[in-house]
């Protein structure tokens, strides 16, 4: 089995690694209720446009990422079945500012992206290596600043962990912090916990420091065990946490700009849902949507949007709105695969894209009545 090569930071003064006996919230409706006080209840998800990109090509994509910048989105793309990383950018409007080119050359089967202090980066998975890169606005270069290891990355490349910058990595040996100094320089690698085999990570910014969460099976129990592991990162050494005996495959998470955070999953019954206040993950989990796949979730400052592939391959979005959970699917859309569709947030709303037969499709979604 292959295992991370890591550094270990131990010793008094870098804080308290690993997990503690979660507390955890009190358990979820499906969608519960975020709206704060005074906010127009009972609003129904809707698609308020859309967009149709047929020139671009990537009918035989894996995989899809979407990183906010200034002024819209840059959208990545593994281009074929383990083939480069490929980009195009759009505007808030979702209008195409610059078509479809390779961005990073390469056999590769998985991407990141994100916009973090003034730069756009982009990660790719080749095999257990992860390649960090730089790239500019144009798209028209890259700059490789870190070759790490790790199986999954977060499809948020790279996140504040108060003043220092990381991107998460899990594999067979657990989760792995990564590093860079302020001029971009890959510094040693950090083992934050260590885990079984490593099957799906997420991130997200909480506040200024980072809320990480990743699932493992460990196939040599009896019966086979899994885990769903939360870690907030208040720097690139100093991590709490909890876990709860629970698979989260394909995790993601969001956060509500408080100490209140929502974890999508994956189960074997559908998605499912659970909170996480602080560091602690709810044992408590609810079910979101039966038979469903590829979850995904964003904040858009006033309501969580859960979107996933229904038990048909449809792509449903769902809102919390007041005490409700209202749903709307997007008729039509039919992502090739599961990690062929996103939901991001851009210029202030939410959207879908996903990489269909006849080119890619955007969706952007509002609230009306």
């Amino acid at each position: 089995m292959r295992m991370c090569v890591l550094v270990m930071v131990l010793g008094a003064g870098c804080g308290r690694l690993g997990f503690d006996t979660p507390a955890g919230p009190a358990g979820m409706t499906p969608g519960g209720d975020d709206s704060p006080p005074g906010m127009p209840v009972n609003l129904q998800p809707q698609v308020c446009g859309a967009q149709m990109y047929s020139t671009i090509d990537l009918s035989k994509a894996v995989d899809l990422s979407i990183a906010e910048v200034p002024g819209g989105a840059a959208v990545f793309a593994i281009a074929s079945m383990g083939g480069p990383l490929a980009g195009f950018t759009v505007d808030v409007d979702g209008n195409l500012t610059r078509p479809l080119r390779t961005v990073v050359p390469g056999t590769f089967s998985a991407s990141a992206a994100a916009y973090v202090d003034s730069t756009l980066i982009t990660a790719a998975v080749s095999s257990s290596q992860t390649l960090v890169q730089i790239v500019p606005a144009d798209l028209s270069s890259y700059s490789q600043i870190a070759n790490v290891e790790g199986e999954y990355v977060s499809k948020q490349a790279l996140v504040h962990a108060s003043a220092d910058r990381v991107t998460p990595t899990v594999c067979s040996a657990g989760l792995t912090v990564n590093p860079f100094d302020p001029a971009w320089k890959p510094m040693a690698s950090q083992l934050s916990v260590t885990t079984a085999q490593s099957t799906g990570i997420a991130a997200t910014a909480v506040g200024s420091e980072a809320l990480v969460a990743f699932s493992t099976e460990d196939a040599t129990a009896t019966p086979k065990k899994d885990t769903c592991y939360v870690e907030q990162l208040a720097t690139q050494a100093t991590g709490f946490g909890s876990s709860q005996p629970f698979a989260c495959a394909a995790p993601r998470l969001a956060n509500d700009g408080t100490t209140s955070s929502r974890l999508v999953f994956a189960a074997p019954d559908g998605v499912r849902t659970a909170g996480v206040a602080v560091d602690q993950l709810d044992p408590t989990t609810a079910l979101v949507a039966p038979g469903a796949t590829a979850p995904r979730i964003v904040f858009d400052g006033q309501h969580y949007w859960t979107s996933y592939r229904d038990a048909t391959g449809t792509i449903v979005v769902g809102v919390t709105s007041g005490a409700a959970f209202l749903t709307t699917p997007i008729a039509g859309v039919a992502p090739t695969t599961d990690a062929t569709y996103e939901l991001a947030m851009i210029g202030g709303a939410p959207w879908v894209f996903a990489v269909e037969a006849g080119g890619v499709s955007a969706h952007k979604l509002c609230l009306g009545n």
